[in-house]
């Protein structure tokens, strides 16, 4: 004979319905249940990196057969890691302000950029450490004709709105391309 059971009788939880968009949420006693970090652990995976928490520079000036590179440095000036993945926006500007061109965003150019294939990594910042995306362009047009050269560079950290305006004093003038952040401050991996 089987003894009784002694446990105390369970009600199920009322499903909650949400008051935007009238589906069912999981009840509060409930949420966070699977996998989730004790109450009060820090959160293990640092947040992305916003310009308000970097200092952007330009460093590293390369020159080679009529093509101009140089790199662009997001320095952790903040008290707190966070991690950037993937490529800057960067624009170029004339001496009017005015846009010339929209770097187009490549694995490579002829100037280097990081090594391998595939996704562009994520590099993890702690405060005072840098990353880095290498652009470049050329000094020429391919059918021969005259450019404006670029004065400055609008920089836009991944993942952000705000941008950064920084001189770039160059004969540069066309084929604007940036590569992906790479730890460091030479755009270029180890």
């Amino acid at each position: 004979m089987t003894p009784p059971s002694t446990a105390a009788p369970t009600t199920p939880s009322p499903t909650v319905r949400s008051p935007t968009t009238g589906s069912p949420e999981v009840p509060s006693s409930a949420a966070g249940t699977v996998g989730a970090r004790p109450p009060g652990a820090p959160d293990s995976t640092p947040g992305r990196c916003t310009t308000a928490q970097l200092t952007v520079t330009l460093a590293s000036e390369d020159a080679a057969s009529g093509h101009r590179s140089v790199a662009v440095v997001f320095r952790n000036s903040g008290g707190a890691t966070c991690r950037l993945t993937g490529y800057p926006g960067v624009d170029a500007l004339g001496g009017d302000g005015r846009t010339l061109a929209h770097a187009e965003r490549t694995r490579r150019g002829y100037m280097g950029g990081p090594a391998g294939t595939g996704r562009p990594p994520t590099v993890t910042l702690h405060p005072g450490r840098s990353a880095s995306a290498l652009v470049e362009a050329s000094g020429f047009r391919a059918d021969g004709a005259a450019c404006k050269p670029y004065v400055s560079l609008l920089i836009t950290p991944p993942d952000d709105v705000r941008s950064v305006r920084l001189r770039w004093e160059t004969d540069s003038c066309s084929d604007l391309e940036v590569h992906p952040l790479v730890a460091g401050t030479t755009g270029r991996s180890a």
